[in-house]
């Protein structure tokens, strides 16, 4: 960065007093709620800083990541890659899978133009992409699939510079990314929402913005304008929801790594609470928790309640959104009080939930 953009950096953070000090430094101190009313001029003007530098690299690609998904799809139709509506599925007519591949495009551009190429993170990445594009196309043996993904992901912690002993977490981290999309515009919507709230984070903590959160943002935005409707023309299929687990994975354990504590695990509360607690649930109905099933919470408010499934997105967007405003404007002070409390929260509201609208679920699995 020129020192003019540490200028502002310091600037938007800590008010003009505090403009002198250097990145390092301020990104050590930590915020306070007052503090932003009084800097929301420094960001804007960081935020116009921003654009000018890269509006036509953004708008570039855009155009390149929509011009991918369309000849995706019209090659996908050539190959067969049409989901098939089966009884266990949320939605009713056959619709092209994979549209999710656009995450790892937009990967690849990331780190490839990178200074430094990551080929750790971009092994890892393409090794998912390719194991999970082969399981849409056709389904792979279990073994097969953890083998590969265990692989992938230790590729990527070692990228993000943490520890393997967090493989297990984060196996499931990105299975359970995967389980969680299941409905229009979920995958696309919580997944644009935490690159947002990324971002966020870079900027408060006066850190350059990664290519990569920009990048994958960029195909958020142009997933959900395939996937984000009553009719969607594509879904993210295991490469799409997988590949940008992974993404996020990569992104929030270089968070975890440089900061040392567990806060950031509050941006994706939602998807993580469903997640445990159906697995909970399954194996208190002795059900095996690897089979497709449609008895995530979410699945039972679009299925079985009938709410519309952008409503239901809508929803759970809308409570991430929450949390991730809570945690940056509270966690710097009360990181881990404000997580537990959260995933109580979150949880009497699922068990509350699932006790009034399970008994309305009568699929067999």
């Amino acid at each position: 960065m020129d020192i003019a953009y540490q200028n502002l950096v310091a600037e938007a953070l800590f008010c003009k007093k505090y403009s002198q000090l250097s990145i390092a430094t301020a990104s050590k101190r930590p915020l306070r709620v007052g503090f932003w009313p009084k800097c929301l001029h420094s960001w804007q003007k960081l935020a116009n800083f921003a654009l000018q530098m890269s509006i036509t690299a953004y708008i570039v690609l855009l155009i390149a990541l929509l011009a991918v998904e369309a000849l995706y799809m019209r090659f996908a139709r050539a190959i067969g890659a049409v989901s098939a509506c089966q009884q266990r599925d949320s939605h009713h007519r056959p619709t092209v899978i994979g549209g999710g591949i656009v995450f790892y495009v937009a990967a690849v551009v990331a780190v490839l133009m990178a200074a430094q190429v990551n080929w750790w993170l971009f092994g890892g990445l393409t090794a998912l992409a390719a194991i999970s594009f082969a399981d849409d196309l056709r389904p792979q043996s279990v073994l097969l699939r953890l083998a590969v993904q265990a692989a992938a992901v230790g590729a990527v912690l070692h990228a993000a510079g943490c520890s393997l002993w967090w493989l297990v977490p984060a196996l499931a981290f990105v299975n359970a990314c995967n389980f969680m999309d299941g409905i229009n515009g979920l995958a696309a919507g919580y997944n644009l929402l935490l690159m947002l709230t990324l971002l966020a984070v870079q900027h408060v903590l006066g850190q350059e913005y990664n290519p990569l959160t920009i990048c994958t943002l960029a195909a958020c935005m142009v997933f959900a304008f395939f996937n984000f409707r009553r009719r969607p023309r594509c879904f993210a299929g295991d490469v799409g929801s997988i590949t940008a687990a992974a993404i996020a994975l990569y992104l929030l354990a270089t968070l975890l790594a440089a900061d040392g504590s567990l806060r950031f695990v509050a941006f994706v509360a939602v998807y993580g609470v469903d997640t445990a607690l159906t697995i909970v649930h399954r194996l208190l109905l002795r059900r095996p928790i690897w089979r497709a099933h449609r008895m995530h919470l979410y699945q039972l408010l679009s299925n079985e309640v009938g709410l519309p499934h952008l409503l239901t997105t809508s929803i759970y967007v809308g409570v991430q959104l929450l949390i991730n405003a809570g945690a940056l404007l509270i966690a710097p002070t009360y990181g881990y009080a404000y997580l537990a409390a959260v995933i109580a929260t979150l949880s009497v509201v699922y068990i509350l939930l699932i006790r009034r609208y399970f008994p309305l679920h009568h699929l067999p699995d």
